[in-house]
């Protein structure tokens, strides 16, 4: 039996590649999201983040399963471009809230993403740091688990 935390990361992995987005990207799953500072291109990373569970009715739990999505990308050398290239990317990350906010990705699991929080919305330390955009969606899953 696969955890249901691989098993929605998984899922999102799944959505997020087969959805019709305006930037071109490769996405990947991880544990650790490691991003390849020499890549020009977008890079995602979908990390199963936490599984915490409470006792629900007779038989099942209630779980908030969170899935990290993290998208990072290298700016360019032209500081001036900065802010229009930051927003694009900023509009892509509500692009792929857009597929993943309230759906139910995975079958055969009774979990819908409720809760999208982005954070940070660019972190700042990889910005000043690297000139790179990175920010992270954490895609909460609500819903049942049959207790075995």
């Amino acid at each position: 039996m696969t955890a249901l935390a691989v098993t929605l990361a998984e899922a999102v992995l799944d959505a997020v590649n087969d959805a019709d987005l305006s930037l071109e990207f490769t996405a990947t799953r991880a544990y650790v999201p490691k991003f390849d500072q020499s890549v020009d291109g977008i890079q995602i990373k979908v990390v199963p983040a936490s599984d915490p569970r409470e006792p629900g009715t007779a038989g099942t739990d209630e779980c908030a399963t969170v899935v990290h999505v993290g998208v990072f990308k290298r700016l360019g050398d032209d500081v001036a471009d900065e802010l229009d290239e930051i927003d694009a990317l900023l509009a892509f990350c509500e692009e792929i809230r857009a597929v993943l906010n309230r759906s139910r990705p995975a079958d055969g699991v009774d979990a819908v993403c409720s809760l999208i929080v982005q954070e940070p919305i660019v972190d700042q330390k990889t910005l000043d740091e690297s000139r790179a955009f990175l920010s992270v969606l954490a895609c909460t899953f609500t819903g049942s688990v049959e207790v075995s």
